[in-house]
């Protein structure tokens, strides 16, 4: 069985809902990101999907646990890093990021 990628989609003019694992080292104490890598790496799918309007769905860990947060710092990642591209996004802000539960 062929699995479809965003390859086989047109999605431009489309509102995506993109669930990415963004899971990423925390400072225990300042609840900083430690590594990026894996929120960077999302930033190839949102090129992919230029054009197209972008839900973004992720979360940091689990409730009571430790490195469990809010995705507000993961979200200025995505931002610096996709900014970062040739492809300019049409945010006027930095975006206005997640309810958290």
């Amino acid at each position: 069985m062929r699995i479809l990628t965003l390859d086989d989609l047109d999605t431009k003019g489309k509102t995506v809902f993109l669930r990415v694992d963004m899971n990423s080292p925390m400072d225990p104490k300042t609840m900083q990101i430690l590594e990026t890598s894996r929120i960077r790496e999302s930033t190839e799918s949102l090129k992919d999907l230029e054009g197209s309007k972008v839900v973004i769905a992720s979360h940091q860990g689990r409730v009571g646990n430790k490195d469990y947060t809010g995705m507000e710092n993961h979200a200025k990642v995505i931002f610096v890093a996709y900014s970062s591209t040739k492809i300019t996004p049409e945010w006027k802000t930095t975006p206005k990021f997640f309810h958290k539960f």
